[in-house]
């Protein structure tokens, strides 16, 4: 038998990846709609991974995540914005990587915070 999968999309900026298992990857994102999530991006270290560079940390994309069993496998990745400038200067990237991990310690999972994602994107923007 399958087991039944909830699907759902959100609008999300990662801020966190680490390997997870041997070729998939472990990615923090931090979205409007439902706040702090990890999903599991299955195939994502491989070099001809569906999802290339949008995976990035910093990248705002548009998230198809499937549920299973409280695990968010992730389907599907549009991209919104890549902010490639963050990258152009060492300071930039400090910055970014220092909102990322302030967010990463005073959220929670599945806890929405709409103020504070407002926030980090807009911080991203300018």
């Amino acid at each position: 038998m399958f087991s039944k999968m909830a699907f759902y999309k959100v609008k999300a900026i990662v801020i966190g990846s680490k390997p997870f298992g041997e070729a998939d990857k472990l990615i923090t994102l931090f979205s409007k709609e439902k706040g702090k999530l990890n999903v599991v991006a299955k195939g994502s270290r491989r070099t001809k991974s569906k999802f290339g560079g949008r995976l990035e940390l910093f990248a705002y994309n548009e998230f198809f995540i499937a549920e299973t069993r409280g695990l968010h496998i992730l389907s599907q990745v549009e991209s919104i914005e890549s902010f490639h400038e963050l990258r152009s200067t060492f300071s930039l990237i400090q910055t970014a990587a220092y909102m990322a991990k302030i967010v990463t310690e005073v959220t929670s999972f599945e806890n929405p915070d709409f103020p504070l994602f407002r926030l980090l994107l807009w911080s991203r923007l300018n």
